[in-house]
């Protein structure tokens, strides 16, 4: 990206090439470059954003948008807090449209391992220099030209891929993490094969019409051809959860997927099991509409 010359026109007008991730820059979904979160801890993170809100920057702490993001069932910090904390996002990765599922298996596999790795290893005292130096060489990765490489980028990634190696062999990894290094190892070493050196290569005529109507047309195939409602989760939820779960997109109940299927409207939340199985004699919708009857007197 930019591809689109009214995009580039429009976002980045100085830029002179492609770039390997024009969200990921400051053109992107980012915030002032004086809002920084300290990382340093969860306490020093809570409290970075509690001032933000405090003094007016944002109005409530989702109003931040760093590589890493607390999420709660709320907008308020304290209830999050207070509750737990549901999930948190890493923002560092744009959708890969070579995985149906916008983001590949292989990709999954190595956050894991280096979520695992930095749990297991000591957090550096000086915390909040290493995030200002990961956060300018993360600004200079995304506006490379998608094939380009530094050659700090090389030699800095395949010591990781090193490291993240001898910790597999360590603790005797399972072999999803093995592949998943080398997934990464080959990427490294050939830019091309990364998401925006893939895309850079489907361009026809400057537009990416051709690949994208492809892409569209094959997955609506198959999805219309499949025999679960959302083949995407098929492996871990019954034909009754899938159905369930799509109807309540389109009534706009939220979904959350998390030890079983838990549906809510507000306040009032109901919780299913992935495998569960339904008659759903009137229809997923009308199921739905009976446990939430607020929901049909909108």
């Amino acid at each position: 990206s930019p591809v689109a010359t009214s995009v580039k026109d429009i976002v980045a007008p100085e830029l002179e090439h492609q770039v390997r991730s024009l969200r990921n820059s400051k053109y992107g979904f980012t915030n002032l470059p004086n809002e920084q979160v300290d990382y340093s801890s969860l306490d020093a993170y809570i409290n970075s954003l509690a001032d933000y809100i405090e003094n007016g920057t944002y109005q409530n702490f989702h109003e931040y948008f760093g590589p890493v993001c607390l999420h709660g069932r709320t907008s308020n910090l304290e209830k999050t807090i207070n509750d737990g904390v549901q999930y948190i996002s890493m923002r560092g990765f744009d959708t890969d449209p070579f995985s149906k599922a916008g983001i590949s298996e292989d990709t999954l596999n190595f956050l894991e391992l280096v979520m695992i790795y930095t749990l297991l290893t000591e957090t550096p005292d000086d915390m909040a220099d290493k995030v200002k130096v990961a956060t300018e060489r993360n600004e200079q990765a995304a506006l490379q030209e998608p094939t380009a490489q530094e050659d700090w980028m090389k030699e800095e990634g395949l010591d990781f891929v090193s490291q993240l190696e001898a910790f597999c062999e360590e603790y005797d990894a399972p072999r999803k993490y093995r592949l998943a290094l080398k997934f990464v190892q080959r990427r490294i070493e050939d830019p091309s094969l990364t998401i925006a050196g893939q895309m850079a290569s489907k361009m026809e005529n400057g537009t990416m019409l051709s690949f994208g109507l492809k892409v569209a047309n094959d997955r609506y195939l198959e999805l219309v051809q499949s025999s679960q409602p959302l083949a995407v989760i098929a492996k871990g939820y019954s034909v009754t959860a899938q159905e369930l779960i799509r109807a309540a997109i389109v009534l706009g109940i939220q979904v959350w997927l998390d030890h079983g299927v838990r549906f809510n409207v507000g306040d009032h939340e109901e919780l299913l099991p992935a495998d569960v199985d339904l008659p759903l004699e009137e229809g997923p919708q009308q199921y739905l509409l009976n446990l939430f009857p607020e929901v049909g007197n909108e």
